[in-house]
């Protein structure tokens, strides 16, 4: 199976002109992270681009279904931008009525609340995306046969998935004592704030100030609460047999980043040269030592 190595595809509508890694989410900018989320954007706009052109078809002709879409942010929203024909589909009703907010005069994005299962739309979707859901579910395999039955004949099917055994599990029982001592996790946000203060650029102060105004940090933040632990610990090749199991062929798979946690993308969410390496040399490690995988699907 080929592997990607990235590409320099430019997309001026989604993707700003500046030295940060970034992309545009309505009215919003949306930096790079520890969890490859600008990467993982280029990587599907780019397949989606390419199925389009297949299929000969306009953006709008394109229909594309995000299931799990949570607030839209980092994908739905800005595929949007692309001017394709979208639906975010999500069973927390709090993430979709935000996600409704976001997106106010986007004509070709619907959000809904709600799953998959049991449920049917005039047409099937020539692309499916689901990002960042597999490794929560306790049947993921249901899903994906629910899925197939939404996808066109030789549908797409977009996935991102950790790995079960790479640098996020190990990080997340050391993030648990972190955020389960009150006095710990303000003394380490507090530190983390005042060394930037000190040794942070004007335009880097600026642009923190920004980012975190409690108006758009509430609107770009998770509305999900509760436990959110991985049910599925995947292995590149386990995730690909699954997929096979359920009738889909996988020729393309990324790497995402070498680390991705909350610990480290809280000390390192402002080191943009660490967050370009992280993409970056990713690319070069074996899929096992990688924090995560982005998957392109064919329905057979």
């Amino acid at each position: 199976m080929p592997r990607s190595h990235g590409r320099s595809n430019s997309y001026p509508s989604v993707f700003p002109i500046g030295p940060h890694a970034a992309f545009r989410s309505g009215s919003l900018i949306v930096r790079e992270t520890v969890y490859g989320i600008v990467k993982r954007l280029r990587f599907f706009l780019s397949r989606i681009e390419a199925e389009r052109s297949m299929r000969s078809l306009q953006p709008a002709q394109v229909r594309v279904l995000d299931v799990g879409c949570g607030t839209g942010v980092n994908m739905t929203i800005p595929l949007a931008n692309m001017k394709y024909s979208i639906l975010g589909l999500d069973a927390d009703s709090s993430s979709i009525a935000q996600a409704q907010k976001l997106s106010k005069g986007l004509t070709n994005l619907q959000f809904i609340s709600g799953t998959l299962e049991n449920r049917t739309f005039p047409e099937p979707f020539h692309v499916v995306i689901c990002s960042e859901v597999l490794e929560h579910l306790a049947n993921p395999a249901k899903l994906l046969t629910e899925i197939r039955k939404n996808l066109c004949g030789g549908g797409l099917l977009l996935l991102s998935v950790p790995n079960g055994f790479g640098y996020f599990e190990i990080e997340t029982p050391l993030w648990r004592i972190v955020n389960g001592n009150r006095l710990l996790r303000q003394t380490l946000y507090s530190m983390e704030y005042r060394f930037w203060k000190r040794f942070g650029s004007p335009e880097l102060l600026a642009r923190r100030t920004v980012e975190y105004d409690p108006t758009r940090y509430s609107v770009t933040q998770s509305t999900l609460s509760g436990n959110q632990s991985h049910f599925q610990s995947f292995t590149l090749a386990r995730l690909i047999r699954l997929l096979s199991a359920r009738g889909f062929i996988v020729f393309e798979s990324q790497n995402t980043t070498v680390f991705a946690g909350n610990l480290v993308g809280l000390l390192a969410r402002e080191l943009d040269p660490f967050l370009r390496w992280n993409s970056k040399a990713a690319d070069r490690l074996p899929a096992f030592a990688a924090s995560g995988w982005l998957v392109a699907a064919r329905r057979d």
